[in-house]
This record gives structure tokens, C-alpha cells and sequence, in this order.
């Protein structure tokens, strides 16, 4: 019973760790995929102000493009760290075990970004200060890629959130198997407790209630089981010595009921009787 109630309590602690460390994780997970696409929206945003900076018009309000250029190698870097970030979060829930259709939606979501990062990349390594974005820069947001990154990212959102509900369903039912293990192992550790040492207790102090030969009501009960043992000794010293008369020879006198066990005393009454009827047969026998 206690090897079950210590199984019980060790796994259910270690299942609400499990929990606790679960919650954490999909809450860091879902938070580098947000950052991850805020980044990536800035990027884009970047992008075609970056590109639409070259019309005499759009410079005419203002706009400077080795500024734009420069806060957009600045967004890049960010977004650069912040997928970095996503997917080494993401590397986590691929180690633990998942669906087929969350690896296919991570798959999607890093083959699109690395498209993409490379024509990036390529822009700002060997293009001209002075020179827009080219069309195939344009179209890496604009494209049907982006489409497609898009789609594989809320595709990845969904496939995690599916996969988090089965985690969380698995550990509650762990937990609970645990639950029930730890309160059977509870309820058969009381059990015997009970058993072993209250019910002995009760019949003791119902014992000590059915003494009629307390001297005083008044007493408690510790002082009333110190009276009662006395009453035992007392009778057990009676009954030592009526067996030691019996076996010497002598006739010794019935053990008077003063020890407050009446059935003692009828007892050692009728062996009396019983040894007197004896030895008058043996001398009778031994008249013959």
C-alpha cells in the first residue's frame, strides 16, 4: 500500500510538471511565431517603401532611401533572428513526437523562408545603394510564395495547436491513472491503519467502559486502563497461585469474583469440583 501511494504521489507531481512544462513551451512557441511574422511583415513593409522611394514624387515628400535601406537591413537582420528563434523552438516539438501533418506545415515553413531569405540576402549583398529593388526582390513578397508562406504559417499554427490539445489530453489522463493509483494506495494504507490500530483502540476503551469495579467514575481514561491492568495482574497472580496449590497437592479456595471476572471465578469453582471428584475415585479405586 505504501509502495502504490508513493507511485501514485511521485506520478502525479512529475505529471503536473510535465503540464507546467508543456504550457511553457507552446506559449514560447506560439510567441517566436508571432515575432516571426511581425518581423516579417516589417520586412515587406520595408521593402516596397524601399521601392517606390526611387519616384521623383515619393522623394519630392521626403522619403530617403539610404534611410529606408538602412532600416530595412536592420529588419532583415531581425527577421533573420527571429525565424533562427522560431525554428530552434520548433526543433523541440519535432524532437518530442508529432503529426505527420505538423512536420509537413514546418517543412513548408522553412523551405519557403529560405527562398526567400536567399533572394533577400542576394539584394542587399549585390545590389547598388542607389538602385531599387529589382522585380524578382518584389516578387518574393508579392509572389505566389508569399501565398504559400502564408498558408504553410497558419497551416503550422493549426497543426500546433492540434498537437498541443493531444499532449495536454495524454497527460490528463496520465495524471488521473496517477490520481486514482495515489488514492486506492491512500485508502488501503487508512484501511489498514484502521485495522491495526484504531479498531484495537475502540474495543479497548469499550473494554475499560464495561469495568464495573472503578473505584471512581471521575477518573480518565488512562488512569481507568492503569486500574484495569492492576485488575489483571491481580488476577493473574490468583490464578498462579491456585495453580501452584493444585499441582503441590493442596485444595486451594475458589478464586473469589473480587477481580471483576466472574467467569474466572465459576471456572476455578468447577475445576475444584472436578479434582475432588478425581481423587475420591483414585481412593476408591485404591479401597478396592
Amino acid at each position: 500500500m505504501v509502495v502504490l501511494c508513493g507511485v501514485g504521489l511521485t506520478g502525479v507531481f512529475q505529471s503536473l510538471q510535465q503540464l507546467q512544462h508543456l504550457y511553457d513551451d507552446s506559449l514560447h512557441t506560439f510567441s517566436t511565431l508571432n515575432q516571426f511574422e511581425r518581423a516579417l511583415l516589417n520586412t515587406e513593409r520595408l521593402l516596397l517603401e524601399l521601392a517606390s522611394a526611387q519616384h521623383d514624387a515619393v522623394r519630392t515628400a521626403g522619403y530617403n532611401p539610404d534611410a529606408i535601406r538602412a532600416e530595412f537591413k536592420e529588419a532583415f537582420a531581425e527577421t533573420e533572428s527571429a525565424s533562427q528563434a522560431m525554428l530552434e523552438q520548433l526543433q523541440v516539438w519535432e524532437s518530442t513526437g508529432g503529426s505527420p501533418e505538423f512536420f509537413w506545415n514546418l517543412t513548408r515553413v522553412r523551405t519557403e523562408w529560405r527562398r526567400i531569405d536567399s533572394i533577400l540576402g542576394e539584394f542587399l549583398a549585390f545590389s547598388d545603394t542607389r538602385q531599387p529593388p529589382n522585380l524578382p526582390t518584389l516578387r518574393a513578397f508579392r509572389h505566389d510564395s508569399q501565398d504559400n508562406l502564408n498558408r504553410a504559417l497558419g497551416d503550422l499554427h493549426r497543426s500546433l495547436e492540434t498537437l498541443l490539445v493531444q499532449k495536454q489530453n495524454a497527460l490528463y489522463r496520465q495524471l488521473g491513472e496517477y490520481g486514482v493509483m495515489s488514492v486506492s494506495g491512500l485508502l488501503g494504507l487508512f484501511t489498514l491503519l484502521y485495522w491495526r490500530w484504531v479498531l484495537p483502540a475502540r474495543r479497548l476503551r469499550a473494554r475499560l467502559r464495561q469495568v464495573s469495579s472503578t473505584p471512581n467514575p471521575s477518573l480518565t481514561e488512562y488512569e481507568q486502563a492503569q486500574h484495569y491492568i492492576r485488575q489483571m495482574e491481580e488476577c493473574l497472580r490468583l490464578v498462579e497461585q491456585f495453580m501452584r496449590d493444585l499441582a503441590m497437592g493442596r485444595t486451594p479456595e475458589p478464586i473469589a469474583p473480587e477481580c471483576g471476572d466472574d467467569a474466572l471465578a465459576r471456572s476455578s469453582f468447577w475445576l475444584l469440583k472436578r479434582v475432588e471428584e478425581y481423587r475420591r475415585r483414585a481412593h476408591d479405586r485404591e479401597a478396592v
